[in-house]
């Protein structure tokens, strides 16, 4: 705050504005006026301290955080976007902000889905979870679980959304790994001629091959393993319990 005696206002207007001060008082100043023009410059100085903090926080996050996180108006225009963002899609923050998803993949109909549910969470307010699935620079198909949700102002509007996707294409594809593994085992067992059973201990279901299909046993008992002990001789059902527990 500039306390001054000088007269000449065009002086003390320039060196507010070079010297970047609150507010200026000049003579004969009021006391009540002074302190008033205290306070609200301590309250301007933390809520600006407090800004800076937040700012960098989240400045931090979206420089460190290996997800993509994205911002958008209510025209759906991106505002800020994180480095992760840029390199998923190989584009750069020019080539991005201020412009919407269809004007960076024009005539893709995934852009086109993503508008849609994003007017969706522009009128609604509600937040939504999808996986895309699209080609990166260089063809590579990449899986992602991208979740929006809206921003409201200080009257409870929806000012724009803001979003986070993370790469789940190694997921994907362990999971149908693990699905065809699990076809091929049912085929191999549907094709045997040999007695197979796969009994899980957790659950308690029992997969049989045809092979292992004897009367009350198979098809009849494909989720109790108990129906298949008692098929078995008295004097040898002892020794398969054993065996079992054992393994």
């Amino acid at each position: 705050i500039l306390c001054t005696g000088y007269a000449d206002l065009q002086a003390v207007v320039r060196s507010v504005n070079e010297g970047k001060i609150f507010a200026y008082v000049t003579k004969p100043w009021d006391g009540m006026d002074l302190r008033n023009k205290m306070h609200h410059a301590a309250d301007y100085f933390r809520l600006n301290h407090e800004l800076a903090h937040e700012k960098q926080l989240l400045s931090d996050l979206m420089q460190s955080i290996p997800d993509a996180i994205f911002f958008k108006d209510a025209q759906q225009r991106y505002t800020r976007v994180s480095p992760a963002f840029l390199q998923a899609f190989g584009l750069t923050a020019e080539g991005v902000l201020g412009k919407r998803i269809s004007e960076i993949m024009p005539g893709d109909g995934i852009a086109l889905d993503v508008e849609a549910r994003e007017r969706e969470i522009l009128t609604d307010g509600q937040a939504r979870r999808d996986v895309l699935h699209y080609r990166a620079p260089g063809g590579r198909l990449i899986s992602s679980s991208t979740t929006r949700a809206a921003m409201l102002g200080a009257d409870g509007k929806v000012t724009g959304l803001v979003g986070i996707s993370q790469d789940i294409s190694e997921t994907i594809r362990a999971q149908e790994a693990m699905r065809l593994s699990e076809e091929r085992l049912r085929l191999a067992f549907a094709a045997s001629n040999s007695g197979l059973f796969d009994w899980n201990l957790e659950t308690g279901e029992t997969l049989y091959s045809v092979g292992a299909i004897i009367e009350g046993v198979g098809e009849t008992a494909v989720h109790d393993f108990a129906v298949l002990e008692e098929r078995v001789h008295p004097e040898d059902a002892g020794t398969l319990r054993a065996a079992l527990n054992a393994h």
